[in-house]
């Protein structure tokens, strides 16, 4: 039986570090231009840099 994965959407690099910290198995996110949720504030390039080095430390 395979183990079922926690994911967890994130708006915001906020969101993100507390979805990892949670013990989310991954995490989904949309950028500026190109996101399934056109109102949300969704992430810059910089935050998207940031968020990957994050889930590399911590993920």
């Amino acid at each position: 039986m395979k183990k079922p994965e926690l994911m967890a959407p994130a708006g915001n690099l906020d969101s993100l570090k507390t979805a990892v910290r949670a013990g989310a198995d991954s995490v989904y996110i949309g950028g500026k231009d190109f996101s399934a949720r056109q109102r949300a504030k969704n992430f810059d390039e910089e935050e998207l840099i940031q968020s990957i080095r994050f889930c590399h430390r911590y993920g």
